[in-house]
């Protein structure tokens, strides 16, 4: 730097150099000069750093258009504007806000893009916004054939967000056709897309769960790890009608001890939903294998498992004692069913391991159950459970997979 043409440079004043002289870069000299060919320099250096083409210091910017189309940028947004569960809104809005971080707001990687947009169809599908299944077939193939194109040993985080997705996406599938009604080869087709994901999850976290576990936790936060294992707990008895199946996935869930009894805040609805979830399924398969009074290695199995399960939950502190919420609304009412699960867990697996006689009531109490109304119970002036009802309404909690977090949701039942 120099004060004036005339001035030494502070360069050459520290450097000693009296003679200091100021000159114009090759460019400026050449135009000075009125040069025919301006900023060329006779020396073979630059004249070869001229003549070679320039790469970007940096990799140029696409325009979100050029990425995704319209529709798929009104998936997106829909996706990421909902907000009606207060519970688990919460926790997918923070994965958004990371996803968006890591991917763009157009989400980059193809794969959990495709992910998203299935997702995202299949909400708008079950709440009745677009009755076009076309959509979700679409994006979950092209998700597919994302991971299939791809080694498995490379697979990362990115494979398990898709995945993940994937699997949100025929679970929101399978509900509408539950709360619609459709006819059993549709629920047997939703449950079947359902089961061929849940395999391919459990497959990948049984195999690269550590290195998995290590770079969520490093790239997204402890608390989407947390989110990642027991959203997919959460699936396992929705998804799964053979018993040793179940007996699997619910063995390999009840192992993830960190992410179980440490959960991150945000994924404890989550936690709450898979643990309750598993519990009556394990319940229901139980009634259905004491219905011929055999006491073979299934059953034994089912019990065991059964009660790792209520173990489980009686050391994090599920289900609570006592309540402090205000009576009343969805929130309240779901608690109130994951403690009658619990407890009908426990006197299930009771009577399964004492009574040598077949369930030959179990059909009986079944059909009483179901033929409840959804609206709770009412009580008398002590704000207490009918005895006969309560224990009719607690069956009937042990047969609703998954709780009712939403009572104006038809959620599937018991098949005797």
């Amino acid at each position: 730097m120099f004060e004036s043409v005339e001035t030494t440079c502070l360069a050459c004043q520290k450097s000693g150099i009296s003679a200091c002289v100021k000159r114009w870069g090759p460019l400026k000299e050449s135009t000075e000069r009125a040069d025919g060919n301006p900023g060329f320099v006779n020396d073979p250096a630059v004249q070869k750093t001229q003549l070679s083409p320039h790469e970007p210091s940096r990799q140029i910017p696409t325009a979100i258009g050029a990425l995704i189309s319209g529709e798929e940028c009104n998936l997106l947004e829909y996706i990421y504007t909902l907000s009606d569960k207060p519970r688990a809104s919460s926790t997918w809005q923070h994965l958004y806000k990371r996803l968006i971080f890591k991917y763009g707001l157009s989400i980059e990687c193809p794969s959990v893009r495709f992910g998203l947009l299935a997702y995202s169809a299949a909400t708008q599908f079950y709440r009745g916004i677009c009755g076009n299944q076309d959509r979700i077939d679409d994006y979950s193939f092209r998700g597919c054939r994302a991971l299939r194109n791809k080694v498995c040993e490379e697979f990362n985080v990115e494979e398990m967000f898709t995945m993940l997705l994937l699997i949100c996406a025929e679970k929101m599938r399978y509900y509408y056709y539950v709360g619609a009604s459709r006819s059993n080869p549709d629920l047997l087709r939703g449950k079947a897309r359902l089961t061929v994901h849940m395999r391919g999850m459990h497959s990948f976290l049984e195999s690269f769960g550590d290195r998995l576990r290590v770079t969520t936790t490093e790239s997204f936060g402890k608390e989407v790890w947390d989110f990642v294992v027991n959203s997919f707990g959460s699936s396992i008895s929705i998804a799964y009608t053979n018993g040793m199946d179940v007996i699997n996935l619910s063995s390999f869930y009840r192992q993830r001890i960190p992410e179980i009894q440490d959960c991150h805040q945000l994924a404890i609805p989550f936690r709450d939903s898979a643990l309750g979830n598993t519990v009556a399924g394990l319940v229901k398969m139980l009634l259905e294998g004491c219905m011929d009074g055999t006491k073979d290695l299934y059953r034994i199995s089912l019990e065991q498992e059964l009660e790792g399960y209520l173990s489980l939950c009686g050391l994090i502190g599920l289900p609570p004692m006592m309540i402090s919420e205000t009576q009343g609304g969805a929130k309240w009412w779901g608690e109130q069913v994951r403690i009658m699960q619990y407890y009908a867990g426990r006197i299930i697996l009771h009577l399964s391991k004492e009574l040598v006689v077949p369930f030959t009531w179990v059909q009986e109490v079944v059909a009483a159950a179901l033929r409840i109304d959804k609206a709770p119970p009412r009580r008398d002036s002590d704000m207490k459970f009918e005895q006969n009802l309560a224990v009719i309404y607690v069956l009937k909690a042990a047969l609703v997979i998954p709780p009712a977090n939403d009572f104006a949701c038809n959620f599937p039942v018991s098949d005797f």
